[in-house]
């Protein structure tokens, strides 16, 4: 959870832009004039003006006239840890991950949330993902809710792999199963998150994959990903992830069975790895100290962006196809909050796309919102577009207009309505016989896109060694329903540059990446044997060896005192002898 160092500098100029044409202002609103509002996140989980960056809070400030204090944390345990030593009303608002909502639910530590008084949020948070929400279930003062009705979504995305490509011939293969934690080849070159529940994930899959029925519907999936086959696959493992809380000993026999496998997996996984680790692992695989790191994808895109800007070194990212975890992260409201007007306001105020997207350039996590500007933003970081007449696009930005690709050559503002066809702002990228192109330049022949492997000055129909044709990446299943997307405006495709395609994924992840991550539940009651297991696990050392040394030490002290005793004795014999 930390921002992303961003190495295409055409990007910054877009939200740079939107906050100096958005105008600030300041004390426009005399409800809340004077008036505080306390909130406790996550630490750099939030644009506060860094050099380059918008000041999240500083801005929200100015404008509402009101002062903000805010609070940081490390770790979800040390936010409730903190939060609960509080007295009630400490905090107005406390941003914080799935699991430890649902706890806090549980506990009726937070009050429910009326989305009504946050108009952004109900209309540009992707559907998809407040439909996650909605299945995560939670008993709370004697009845059933859900964690949409407690939590407005902030940031989400999947846990996977980060490696370097280059550290075998055969990583991009082995990266598709969890097995490669456990595999000797890559011995002393892995680091795993130093959290219960992220370890938990690479334990319990690589465990429950090898069983015959998850064979056969993973599969299946992976052979045919239709609606029912995803549906079917990602039911299955969204049941392996859950432990079973009805109180039956069935239940507790199958929950125990489940902490026994990852413990054994865990500690013959720990026997590979280089170790494990809280916040390094995203920098110690760009210096090549590691080559894979279990990791958020939110600091995966930090790792490949930083190695490519700072090392030029390729880095990249993989869902195992044997499940994974899908994340989110949400503001809650704590019961007793003292200003939850103002507080939904805040809410209200981040759920605004163009604040959205400059937290999203700053932190390098992805979103709940959706929306043009966020689309628009990530499209001029990874690839090429269809044109939006109201988008704001900086020099070098590729779009595209009536099936041709064009590049902006002067910077175009939201007011200035031009279209691509004015050779002013915009340069034709269709083919032209009389150019050479280079590799990694991006054309438009016959309606379709394509990236430039090799030097050549042939079409992609003469010289198709030189040129890649470039499959169209759909967000339709988030971005759909919002903006220009549900006006039918433009496609909510982009088409990746050159080596873009595995960065947006991991910003992005398709709904095929979705259908075999579930949901980690609270462990409910099993918390504390979890909690117990990984401790067993953290503190296990194979002492075979110092076994085995200290056994034939002992032999060869016994064999050596034998034989003095022997050689003793013979001599002792000898003397009487004379």
């Amino acid at each position: 959870m930390k921002k992303v160092i961003i190495f295409l500098t055409s990007v910054c100029l877009f939200c740079s832009l939107a906050v100096s044409t958005k105008v600030v202002k300041a004390n426009s609103n005399d409800y809340f004039k004077g008036q505080t509002l306390t909130i406790y996140n996550v630490e750099d989980y939030i644009s506060q003006g860094e050099e380059g960056y918008v000041d999240i809070i500083g801005n929200f400030e100015k404008e509402y006239g009101v002062k903000v204090n805010y609070y940081t944390y490390d770790t979800n345990e040390t936010m409730y840890n903190q939060f609960t030593l509080q007295k009630e009303g400490t905090y107005d608002l406390i941003c914080t991950s799935d699991y430890m909502i649902q706890k806090m639910i549980k506990e009726e530590l937070v009050d429910p949330i009326d989305v009504s008084k946050i108009p952004n949020y109900e209309k540009y948070a992707a559907k998809t993902l407040r439909e996650k929400l909605k299945a995560m279930n939670v008993p709370y003062e004697g009845r059933t809710v859900n964690l949409d009705e407690f939590a407005v979504g902030y940031m989400w995305g999947t846990l996977g792999i980060v490696y370097d490509p280059e550290c075998s011939d055969t990583i991009r293969e082995d990266v598709k199963s969890w097995d490669v934690f456990w595999n000797p080849t890559y011995k002393n070159v892995i680091s795993i998150k130093n959290s219960i529940r992220d370890a938990f994930v690479a334990g319990l899959m690589h465990s429950y994959s090898k069983d015959i029925e998850f064979q056969k519907v993973m599969n299946a999936y992976l052979d045919d990903p239709n609606e029912t086959n995803k549906l079917k696959y990602n039911a299955l493992v969204q049941d392996i992830f859950d432990f079973k809380l009805d109180g039956s000993q069935a239940s507790d026999l199958e929950n125990k069975e489940k902490i026994a496998r990852v413990k054994e997996e865990l500690i013959s996984m720990k026997k590979n790895i280089f170790g494990f680790e809280v916040d390094s692992g995203k920098n110690d695989i760009i210096t090549g100290k590691i080559k894979l790191n279990l990791a958020y994808s939110g600091d995966a895109v930090y790792s490949i962006n930083t190695a490519m800007e700072d090392a030029d070194k390729v880095l990249e990212y993989y869902v195992p196809e044997d499940g994974s975890n899908i994340w989110y992260d949400a503001w809650t409201m704590p019961k007793g909050a003292k200003n939850k007007e103002l507080a939904y306001e805040f809410l209200n105020y981040l759920s605004d796309p163009i604040n959205a997207a400059d937290n999203m350039d700053y932190i390098g996590y992805t979103p709940y919102i959706v929306g043009d500007e966020l689309f628009t933003l990530t499209a001029s970081w990874y690839g090429a577009a269809d044109y939006d007449v109201n988008s704001y696009y900086s020099e070098e930005t590729k779009v595209i207009y009536d099936n041709v690709l064009y590049e902006c050559i002067k910077e175009k503002e939201s007011e200035n309505d031009v279209l691509p066809t004015n050779e002013e702002y915009f340069e034709s990228c269709e083919y032209d016989s009389e150019t050479t192109y280079e590799e990694d330049d991006m054309i438009s022949f016959n309606g379709k896109i394509y990236n430039c492997l090799a030097s050549t000055n042939l079409s992609p129909t003469e010289d198709v060694e030189s040129w890649e044709e470039v499959e169209g990446y759909n967000l339709d299943f988030l971005f759909g329903n919002t903006g220009s997307f549900k006006e039918g405006l433009r496609r909510a495709v982009i088409y990746p540059f050159a080596g873009s395609q595995n960065q947006l994924e991991t910003q992005y992840p398709s709904e095929n990446i979705i259908a075999r991550c579930a949901i980690m539940n609270d462990f409910g009651s099993y918390n504390d044997q979890v909690v117990i297991m990984w401790g067993q696990v953290k503190a296990y050392t194979n002492m075979l060896p110092v076994y085995i040394f200290l056994i034939t030490f002992v032999v060869i002290l016994i064999a050596i005192t034998v034989y003095v005793l022997i050689k003793h004795h013979i001599v002792k014999n000898y003397k009487k002898s004379l």
